[in-house]
Order: structure tokens, then sequence, then C-alpha cells
């Protein structure tokens, strides 16, 4: 895996430690600086999803390759590795890459009819009502990630639910990966899984381990591997997360969120929030509404 390219956005570094990093450009744009051509490259903690409306591309994920005509939708879960081929032709659609937090509350739901851990690849027919559909739900998103304020996550969230949903709906092509990759990669999402619903009880490395039947080693191999952090690193990212979302969405006191994750002692809070952040719970709610 030494010589595979991670990127933020493909060519460029950054975003991959974002928790809300979310990035949604035309494909005509993208196509253009590329090139014609992206090279085998993989994204650590962030997903994409790519639509095509019109033209021809050649998509190659975890070592298959398949030759795609517009209209169509692509999900490439983070970590996976592609390359994407685009002909002079691709003239419309979108590319969104974002973080796998915003992720977290659809993993939890189990609303989805297929799984977040593999890529996909949705073909609709073209000028009917689900190509439109697509279309239109990614031209709001466009619009609520453009505007001047930041978006509310709900709405981010909402979108993206149903963006996901209407893919998996019209899937016909499951992106198998190798079976050994295919099982780091679930074992890797039963892991989110089990921290999204844990984070708060402050479960140690061993607690997941056992839950998984892994050693904590072999976990700590498999988070490092997929998520570019130890598994107490992950674990301390979701609840700083979540401090920051109920610090800038909510009216909570510093007291009443520490007793939200679970923290016994308001002042161990504040020192954690600190630590991660360099500021005090106040003063990065302060920053934000200022």
């Amino acid at each position: 895996m030494s010589d595979i390219a991670w990127f933020g956005i493909y060519g460029e570094r950054g975003g991959d430690e974002d928790p809300g990093f979310l990035h949604i450009e035309r494909m005509r744009d993208r196509a253009r600086l590329l090139q014609g051509r992206a090279v085998p490259h993989a994204h650590r903690n962030l997903f994409q999803l790519m639509f095509s409306a019109a033209g021809n591309c050649v998509l190659e994920v975890d070592g298959r390759t398949h030759s795609l005509t517009a209209p169509c939708a692509v999900y490439i879960p983070g970590g996976a590795v592609h390359s994407i081929t685009f002909d002079d032709a691709v003239t419309a659609g979108w590319v969104v890459t974002a973080a796998e937090d915003w992720l977290l509350p659809i993993l939890s739901s189990n609303v989805l009819p297929g799984s977040l851990a593999e890529p996909a690849i949705a073909m609709f027919p073209a000028g009917s009502e689900p190509e439109a559909n697509f279309g239109w739900l990614l031209r709001q998103l466009e619009r609520t990630v453009q505007q001047p304020q930041a978006p509310h996550e709900l709405v981010v969230q909402s979108l993206l639910l149903l963006l996901l949903t209407d893919l998996m709906a019209h899937s016909r092509t499951r992106v198998e990966p190798p079976a050994t990759a295919q099982a780091e990669r679930e074992e890797f999402q039963r892991f989110r899984e089990l921290l999204e619903e844990r984070f708060r009880d402050h479960w140690t490395v061993e607690q997941f381990a056992q839950a998984m039947s892994l050693s904590p080693a072999a976990l700590n191999r498999l988070v490092q591997r997929h998520g570019g952090k130890t598994a107490h690193e992950m674990q301390q990212h979701r609840l700083l997360l979540e401090a920051q979302r109920l610090l800038i969405y909510t009216s909570a006191s510093a007291v009443q969120i520490a007793a939200e994750l679970g923290f016994q002692d308001p002042a161990y809070f504040s020192r954690f929030f600190k630590r991660h952040t360099g500021l005090t719970p106040l003063a990065f709610r302060q920053a934000r509404a200022g």
C-alpha cells in the first residue's frame, strides 16, 4: 500500500482530518483539471459520490474495470483504490468528496438498501425520473454548500441520505473487492458502527477488540490501515466531533455537554476539549458564533 497515492480532493492534500469536510464541484471542471485521467489513488476518511449526466468514462476500482455510459452514479467509500478516465464528451455532472463522519447518523439508522462498506454503481435510464431526481438533489447540495453561512448539518445529512438511497436502490452493480479487502473493509465498518454506539461510554480499545473478536493489536492495525489513526484516537476524535456539534448547534452548557458525552468531571471535559482544539468549550462557541 506504500505506493498508493492518498488524497483529500484528487491531487491535493488535506481534508481527511476535518470531520466537516464537504466539497462539491462540476465534473467537467474536474475532468479538465485532470486532463481526462485520474491515476489510481484512495481517500482516507473520505467518500465520494460521482454523477455523470453526459458522456462516457472508464472506472477502475479495487482492481476491476467498468466502462460506464451516462447517466450513471458511483459511490466510492474511503480507502477504495480507484482511477477514472473521462472522454471528451463528459460535460455535465458532479463530484462530491466528503468526510465519512457525515455518514455516521446514516450508518446507525440502518435505512439504506445497501452497504456503505463497498463501492456501488447505478445506471439510470436516460431522461428518466430517477435521473432527474438525482441531478436535482445534487443541485440542492451544491446550493447548500455554496451559501455564505455554514450549512446546517441536518440539511446536508438529509440530502446525502437521499442521494445514497437513490443510488443504491438503482444499483445494478455492486463492485465486489477482493475477498481480503472486502472482509477488512467490513470489519472497519463494524468498528465505526460500534464506535457510534459506544463512544459516549468511553470504551477502551480492549473492549472494542473483545466485541469484534480481535486482539487489541489486530484492531489497531485494521483501524490504522483504513482510518489513519489508532482505535483510541478514533474514539477521541468521535467524542470531540460530538462536543463541537453540541457547542455549535445547541445552547447546552459545557457542564451539560460533559454529562451528555459521559464525562463525570466537567473540568476534565474542558481539559480534554482544549487539548484537542487549543480552545476552551466557551471560547470555541464564541469563535464559531462571531
